[in-house]
């Protein structure tokens, strides 16, 4: 098989199949609680960080990132929450289920906003150059000034942590939506402690560790093998690979393809 069937073929797996299993993360969890991690929200460790507290050995930052499934981060929340764990939920404009966002802060977890508001301007304008979206900066952060305002309004959270989104347009460009939060004095007029990817949290957790679409699974190593080897890591999951709801994958796959066609 050629590599573009390939590719065909893993994406229509992908829509029609979840890679993972909810009793896989449970047992995933519990396996690490087994060997004594400690267990922190990314609003946790970035304090612990910043505040040049001591950080327990080993740990587990649990992450996820809703780019479509809303239900299975409901689902998900509550099996950490009957675990006594708490997690860091980012959800998208295009994922903010106001009422299904304060049943998981509800339950003691972080929400915080997974903006791509680069992406969405590029997309928009149909720009195709990094340098012709950055002059358009001053824009794109008075849009994302105004979307963050918004979401504490109408969910009545604090959203004090963001994490950038991986959109298709920010592989082509080679541009991620992270600039946008470069500037420390912007941060601070919203009232922003951290965003996902800051280097001093990157540098202190050291070791990323996300799940994957079929056939990849995970990157770049299983949790699993991880815990046996008592490491500390972050663990970033997108709900939509653990449980099929064939409905909002489908359409977000669809939207992706509708906006690789009018970009």
């Amino acid at each position: 098989m050629n590599q573009s069937l390939c590719a065909a073929f893993y994406s229509v797996l992908n829509i029609l199949m979840a890679p993972h299993k909810m009793q896989d993360y449970k047992r995933l969890l519990q396996q690490a609680q087994a060997q004594g991690y400690s267990f922190y929200t990314l609003a946790q460790f970035a304090a612990l960080v910043r505040g040049q507290h001591p950080i327990a050995e080993p740990f587990m930052i649990l992450r996820h990132d809703i780019d479509s499934d809303c239900k299975t981060a409901l689902r998900i929340a509550g099996i950490e929450n009957a675990l006594g764990l708490r997690a860091s939920y980012y959800f998208r404009l295009t994922t903010w289920k106001v009422n299904l966002i304060k049943e998981i802060a509800a339950l003691g977890h972080e929400i915080g906003y997974h903006y791509e508001e680069i992406a969405t301007e590029a997309k928009r304008l149909h720009l195709k150059d990094p340098e012709a979206i950055m002059a358009k900066l001053p824009g794109i952060r008075a849009s994302f000034s105004e979307n963050l305002k918004r979401l504490r309004k109408i969910s009545g959270l604090p959203l004090a942590g963001s994490a950038s989104h991986g959109d298709f347009a920010n592989i082509k460009l080679d541009l991620t939506n992270r600039p946008l939060l470069a500037d420390n004095s912007f941060r601070e007029q919203l009232g922003l402690d951290y965003e996902a990817y800051d280097e001093d949290l990157r540098a202190a957790y050291g070791l990323h560790v996300s799940d994957k679409a079929y056939p990849i699974l995970f990157h770049p190593f299983h949790p699993q093998n991880l815990i046996a080897e008592r490491r500390s890591f972050l663990l970033l999951t997108h709900p939509r690979w653990w449980k099929l709801n064939l409905r909002p994958n489908l359409m977000e796959a669809c939207k992706h393809i509708w906006e690789q066609i009018l970009w």
